[in-house]
C-alpha cells in the first residue's frame, strides 16, 4: 500500500502520487488500444514487487508506522492523565521522577546501550499500567462518592416492608410487581457498591506493587 501510494516531488506541483496517476493513465489508454493495459500491469507489477521488498523502503515504512504510533500513545497518554485527580497526577510525577533517575544512572555508569533500552521500555510499560490504574482508582472513588449505601439500605428496607405487607388486589399485585423489580435493581446497587470498595482494594495494592518493582530497579 505504501509503495503503491508514494508520493514523488515534482517541481512546481509540490509532493504527488505519480504511481497511481500513472496507473489511471494506462488504464484510460486501455480504451483506444487493449495492450496498453497489458503494458500498464507489466510495469505495475515489477515496480510494487521492487520497491515494496527493498529493505531501505521497509525499513523507512516502518520508521514511520512506529512514529505514527507513539505519536498516538502520546496523545491517549495525555488524554489520560488530564483526567486524573490531583493527588492521582502526583503520584505518577513521583513514578517518573524515579524512572528517569534510573535511567540516569543506567547512563552515567555507561551501561550498554541495549541494557538502558531494555530498561527503559519495561519502565514505560510499567509507568502505562500505573497510569490504567490511576485512572480506575479515580472513576472507582467517584462511583463510590455518588452512592450512599445508607440510603440504599434504607429504601431497601422500606421496600421490603412495603411489599411484604398482606392484602393483594389487582392493582396493588401491578404495583407490588413495580417495586420488587425496584427492590431487585436496589439490591443490585448496593452489592456493585460492595464490589467497588474490593476493586479499589485490589487497585491500591497493584499500584504499591509496581512502586515496589520501580523502587527495587
Amino acid at each position: 500500500k505504501e509503495a503503491f501510494w508514494l508520493g514523488v516531488n515534482v517541481p512546481g506541483l509540490g509532493r504527488s502520487p505519480v504511481n497511481p496517476l500513472a496507473t489511471l493513465g494506462f488504464g484510460i489508454l486501455g480504451f483506444g488500444h487493449p495492450s496498453f493495459w497489458l503494458l500498464g500491469l507489466g510495469l505495475e507489477t515489477g515496480y510494487l514487487t521492487l520497491l515494496a521488498t527493498n529493505p531501505r523502503f521497509q525499513n523507512w515504512v516502518d520508521g514511520r508506522s512506529r512514529i505514527t504510533g507513539e505519536a498516538a500513545a502520546r496523545d491517549r497518554r495525555q488524554e489520560l492523565v488530564g483526567k486524573l485527580s490531583r493527588g492521582a497526577r502526583d503520584r505518577l510525577t513521583a513514578i517518573e521522577q524515579k524512572c528517569a533517575r534510573t535511567l540516569e544512572v543506567y547512563r552515567e555508569t555507561q551501561a550498554d546501550a541495549y541494557v538502558v533500552e531494555g530498561n527503559r521500555d519495561a519502565l514505560d510499560r510499567l509507568t502505562w499500567i500505573y497510569l490504567k490504574l490511576l485512572v480506575a482508582r479515580d472513576h472507582l472513588q467517584a462511583t463510590q462518592a455518588q452512592t450512599n449505601a445508607a440510603e440504599l439500605e434504607r429504601r431497601i428496607a422500606d421496600l421490603e416492608k412495603t411489599t411484604g405487607a398482606a392484602g393483594i388486589t389487582p392493582t396493588s399485585a401491578s404495583l407490588r410487581e413495580s417495586q420488587q423489580a425496584t427492590l431487585k435493581l436496589l439490591k443490585q446497587r448496593l452489592a456493585n457498591l460492595a464490589r467497588c470498595g474490593q476493586t479499589i482494594q485490589e487497585v491500591d495494592s497493584d499500584l504499591e506493587r509496581i512502586e515496589a518493582q520501580i523502587d527495587l530497579v
